[in-house]
């Protein structure tokens, strides 16, 4: 449970003196409370009984629990003339200050029907949450549900350490001091807008630094009208100490702790509300959605001006209600009433774009770029108490591509950074009809620049990139119907002509689902439908007409004989699983135009080690892959496929001509660009064939296969022994031709039939008689001396 022994030393400096003087209550001394209780003592947080006991046992009811949390909050003297809104607080009038003011800071609820139960013992649940909350956390800010998320978080701020006891069970004077003890030196802070726990610094602000804080007296002067812990709105004029940035609170009704030079050392209590929004012309003013009715334009400390969290004036202004003017007020608020005004700011900020230059900049010269500069110390380094910096905690922690708006004042000087680095995906399920206003999941979304949203559509998935405002920076599509392409196959003027200002213009295009759609132009971007002639690539988006409203020329690559290697790589790119193939008659690289009377659809696998005449492509950078591919017809592939023809037909399909071959011993059929008669053979029957990017036979191409060597003796046996081939003569060997491949491929001739029939080594077992032709291959590169193929022609 205890302490390390350096905050016995930090105990001693903030008390000036720790008095080891203090009698220890004999009921404590020696047990694991002893140090939690001396120095609360010494702190003034607890208190023993007149009898020198403190009984540790004893249980602590609701009321001494309030208390005790706000005394160890330093704010005990503030607690006189709080009022709470519990109607059981009867017998309790000592403690009714406590509690009212526990309850306005949020550290303790009732329970729901307006009681408070202040005679009840306080459980280790309950503790456990007034402590965490008096850290500044709530229940929106803690995941979970009651008590279970408090005391999670109890445990993970060390509060519960050296607790035995747990969940509802009555907590005990000596328990409670352990986990006040255990709490003194955890910061302080304040959940912001973004529903995270900021600490209140940079000035270090924990119970401990508290309870030796002097307040600070706005006016200075010991016979003035103020008086130490007074509130004021701060305006950047007052004394502050060195190395404290309160920028955050500019314009705000604050009371706050100071030195003995009465220079401000920290926020105490925030007794204003910022409300950021604008004036409508009704003259409400209006912030998240919510309108306020302004009942005073100013207050009893006036109303203080700032530009940029700069002050105008210190003097007090006249309120400005211009109306679509954003600005921050800071104002006493009730339900949807300002009832008090207490300093209007106006910020005037430029979004940025971090790049890795700018990055430098700031390391190597204290700014961003030429026009935004830092406040620098005498040590020329950046005086970080010159300006307000949120989103992040340091400027160490500002990345490249984060999004910052700066803020400067008249000399340029940057008194504000904001930065996010907020990207919101999601589909457009809403557009305003000025197209100025997007919903996205839910929320809606405006440009920084006030501009409309173009390119997109609802329906389209965007990513925005965002300010620390919530405001668009910049956005693209990241999915949708442009993601479509097509070619196009014809165009015309649906009415009138292309020079008619009133013309309707539509095209007809080959869509990748390999059918042919007409659309027409939509009005606002008909002025480029003469761009898109017959033959060129492009990708479209449709609006809810079914008109395209947004289209673009397809970013493809072109090549000529290029090579798909065998494993489907071209151009250092692999094939999406889901490529789209188009097989056109012409490719052209001049306006990234292709052109056929009817196209058609292939697959990437018959792409692979194929020689490409011309192509057109899209490569996702990405993913390192072709998504979309057109070929021309004339490309062919370069994989080695070996087969005997045994029919040639013409036919009436596109190709007009067939062929009937064995391949790997099994029948298939090809359509081919020529009359294929001429494989059809007995002589040299093993063709290596070429294919067509459309899967046709490419006859022109098509070679002998190589032949190692021919057998035609007549009177010598043919015979396979110890996985080798040999023919012999009288029993004696006489010639060995080595070793056949487990899969050897073996075609034998049919005489009665005439064609081409599939066999196997048992037919290598043959009497060779006159006329009879045994032709051997080796046509395995990686097993040269193997025989691959073998035609019988018996």
């Amino acid at each position: 449970m205890k302490k390390v022994i350096s905050f016995v030393l930090v105990l001693a400096l903030v008390l000036g003196s720790f008095s080891m003087a203090f009698a220890v209550p004999a009921d404590v001394e020696g047990t694991d409370y002893e140090d939690a209780v001396t120095a609360l003592s010494e702190l003034g947080v607890v208190t023993g009984y007149t009898d020198g006991n403190y009984y540790p046992e004893k249980a602590v009811n609701r009321a001494e629990a309030a208390k005790l949390v706000i005394t160890a909050l330093g704010l005990a003297d503030y607690a006189a003339g709080n009022t709470a809104s519990f109607t059981d607080l009867e017998g309790y009038g000592w403690a009714k200050g406590y509690i009212g003011y526990a309850e306005a800071l949020g550290i303790l609820k009732g329970d729901g029907n307006g009681k408070f139960r202040p005679a009840d013992t306080v459980s280790y649940q309950e503790m456990a949450t007034m402590l965490v909350r008096a850290c500044g956390y709530t229940d929106a800010s803690l995941p979970g549900v009651w008590p279970a998320n408090y005391v999670v978080k109890a445990k993970a701020l060390g509060i519960m350490d050296g607790i035995a006891q747990a969940g509802d069970a009555a907590a005990n004077r000596g328990d409670v001091a352990v986990m006040i003890y255990n709490n003194l030196e955890n910061e302080i802070g304040y959940i912001n807008l973004d529903n995270t726990w900021v600490a209140n610094g940079p000035n270090l602000d924990t119970m401990l630094t508290r309870l030796d804080q002097e307040m600070f007296d706005p006016d200075g002067v010991a016979t003035g009208t103020a008086v130490a812990g007074d509130a004021f709105v701060l305006n950047g004029t007052e004394a502050i100490a060195d190395g404290v940035n309160v920028k955050a609170y500019y314009g705000a009704l604050v009371v706050a702790y100071a030195n003995a030079d009465n220079e401000i050392t920290g926020i105490k209590e925030v007794k204003s509300t910022f409300l950021t929004g604008e004036f409508n012309a009704e003259g409400k003013f209006v912030a998240n959605d919510v309108e306020y009715t302004v009942v005073s334009n100013t207050s009893d400390y006036g109303v203080t001006g700032f530009a940029n969290g700069k002050v105008t004036s210190p003097a007090s202004i006249s309120l400005d209600k211009t109306a679509d003017d954003e600005c921050t007020l800071a104002v006493k608020v009730s339900g949807k009433q300002i009832k008090n005004v207490y300093s209007q700011a106006d910020w005037d900020g430029t979004n940025i774009k971090v790049t890795a230059t700018m990055l430098k900049s700031l390391d190597k010269d204290n700014k961003f770029n030429n026009a935004n500069l830092f406040t620098v110390d005498d040590n020329y380094e950046i005086d970080t108490t010159s300006f307000v910096l949120v989103g992040v905690d340091a400027l160490a922690d500002i990345e490249e591509d984060d999004i910052i708006t700066t803020y400067v004042d008249a000399a340029k000087y940057i008194t504000k950074l904001e930065v996010s680095d907020t990207v919101v995906t999601g589909e457009i399920t809403k557009m305003s009809s000025d197209d100025k206003t997007i919903t996205v999941a839910g929320e809606e979304y405006v440009r920084t620049t006030d501009a409309a949203f173009t390119g997109v559509v609802p329906g389209d998935e965007v990513e925005l990139v965002l300010n620390y405002a919530g405001d668009v920076f910049s956005y693209e599509k990241v999915a949708g119907e442009l993601e479509n392409y097509g070619i196009v196959t014809d165009k015309y003027e649906a009415k009138g002509n292309w020079t008619s200002a009133t013309t309707e213009y539509a095209i007809k295009f080959f869509a990748p689902d390999g059918t042919i759609k007409e659309a027409y132009f939509d009005d606002a971007i008909s002025g480029s439908a003469a761009t898109y002639t017959v033959g060129v690539v492009f990708k479209y988006d449709l609006n809810k007409d079914g008109e395209i409203s947004d289209i673009t020329t397809a970013a493809v690559t072109y090549v000529t004989n290029a090579a798909v290697s065998a494993k489907g790589v071209l151009g250092g790119y692999n094939f999406a699983d889901d490529a789209i193939v188009i097989v056109a008659d012409a490719v052209s690289a001049g306006n990234a135009t292709a052109i056929d009377d009817e196209f058609v659809i292939g697959k990437a696998a018959d792409l692979f080690d194929t020689d490409l005449t011309a192509a057109l492509y899209v490569a996702d950078t990405d993913t390192d892959e072709i998504t979309f591919i057109i070929v021309k017809s004339d490309s062919t592939t370069t994989n080695k496929t070996y087969a005997v023809a045994n029919e040639a037909y013409t036919d009436n399909t596109d190709a007009g001509y067939g062929v009937v071959v064995l391949i790997d011993g099994a029948e298939k059929t090809f359509g081919a660009d020529a009359n294929a008669s001429g494989l059809v053979v007995t002589s040299a029957a093993l063709k290596e064939l070429k294919f067509n990017t459309d899967g046709t036979v490419k006859v022109a191409s098509v070679t002998d296969a190589s032949v190692w060597t021919t057998e035609s003796t007549a009177g010598e046996t043919l015979t396979v022994e110890n996985g080798r081939l040999k023919t012999t003569s009288g029993g004696a060997v006489v010639d060995n031709y080595g070793i056949i491949s487990e899969e050897v491929v073996i075609y034998v001739w049919d005489a009665d039939n005439s064609v081409w029939t599939a066999g196997d080594t048992s037919d290598l077992e043959l009497d060779i008689e006159s006329g009879n032709v045994v032709t051997l291959y080796r046509l395995d590169s990686d097993n040269a001396e193997e025989i691959t193929h073998i035609t019988l022609y018996i």
